[in-house]
């Protein structure tokens, strides 16, 4: 006799038919859920692969940028060189209407900034030192690398 004693369930309505029935639902399900997690784990491994796609084309694209900007950093440098030739400067004094000064108008300038006092015939630091009044030639005691135009002439000679 094929008659299951379930007391009160499907399969004791239903007989050996239901029992079948309850073991292909459960297979089914099983096969539902190892499909359902290997959906999942394909999913996953195709979204990574995109990332992986996206960030090489990123990568090309950034590097293709940073090569341009070495081309360019490179064209620039040659630029800079070019303008800071003493020939294309003179070139461009020369368009301004700029003429090289003469011997006499050449000031070699020691460790401060100086100027020519025309009335005295000296150079003179501006401003002088502290204390010191502008119209009166400094203390060469206190004017370290200080030289005037004289000793800067019998220094060459």
């Amino acid at each position: 006799m094929n008659y299951y004693h379930y007391t009160n369930t499907r399969i004791r309505r239903q007989g050996h038919h239901g029992y079948k029935n309850l073991k292909r639902r459960r297979r089914a399900q099983d096969v539902l859920r190892y499909l359902g997690i290997f959906l999942v784990f394909a999913l996953c491994y195709v979204w990574t692969r995109v990332q992986v796609t996206e960030t090489g084309y990123r990568l090309r694209r950034i590097t293709e940028e940073g090569e341009k900007l070495k081309e360019m950093n490179h064209a620039l440098t040659v630029e800079v060189a070019t303008l800071k030739s003493p020939q294309h400067l003179e070139k461009e004094a020369s368009r301004l209407g700029l003429v090289k000064p003469h011997e006499a108008q050449v000031v070699i300038l020691a460790d401060r900034l100086l100027t020519r006092n025309s009335s005295l015939g000296e150079i003179t630091p501006m401003g002088g030192y502290r204390g010191e009044n502008r119209d009166s030639p400094p203390d060469p005691s206190r004017a370290s690398g200080f030289a005037s135009a004289r000793q800067i002439k019998q220094n060459h000679e």
